[in-house]
């Protein structure tokens, strides 16, 4: 019976840590998580506003877990449309103008891509309101001899390997996402 129940735990502790470590984006590499704040994910996946080009986007849809994915440009232009400027001007700072635009036209967060001088690059995940709740980072590769001598990269094991990361996030934040 001892050997039954033993079986049985370590075999659920087996499956959640699968599942927990279950990589969505396949590659060895690992990045870097600097901040991980708990937040009610669900309640706010609306809308995620995004800094990139269709790379990023691809792997946005391939972690299909917010409702709607826009991109900054036509974030910027759909606040326009709504005639927010007059409350907009009461704003004193960005996170400011964000909090209105949160309130008055959609619940929304927005996932920064940066990068560095020291060949950092980061993805951030920020609320208004709340600020940022997640930040994972890795570094750039630099060509250091050739006809590209200091040119920096950002192979695809890093960026998918920062996907897996904001994946981890979600997992832990979200009751909903499978």
């Amino acid at each position: 019976m001892k050997a039954k129940l033993l079986f049985l735990l370590s075999w659920i502790t087996l499956l959640g840590y699968s599942q927990e470590k279950k990589q969505l984006f396949h590659t060895p590499h690992v990045s870097r998580v600097v901040k991980n704040i708990p937040f009610d994910l669900d309640a706010n996946k609306g809308m995620l506003v995004y800094g990139g080009g269709s790379s990023l986007r691809k792997a946005l849809e391939k972690i299909n877990y917010f409702d709607l994915l826009v991109p900054f440009k036509k974030f910027a232009k759909d606040i326009n449309q709504e005639h927010l400027q007059e409350k907009l001007k009461t704003a004193k700072n960005l996170e400011e103008t964000y909090e209105i635009i949160d309130k008055e036209y959609k619940q929304f967060m927005i996932l920064y891509f940066e990068s560095d001088s020291n060949d950092v690059v980061r993805y951030r995940l920020y609320k208004p309101g709340v600020g940022n709740i997640f930040i994972v980072e890795d570094v750039y590769s630099v060509q250091l001899i050739g006809i590209t001598a200091g040119n920096r990269y950002l192979y695809t094991n890093v960026e998918e390997a920062m996907y897996n990361e904001i994946v981890n996030y979600i997992r832990q934040n979200s009751k909903m996402y499978q």
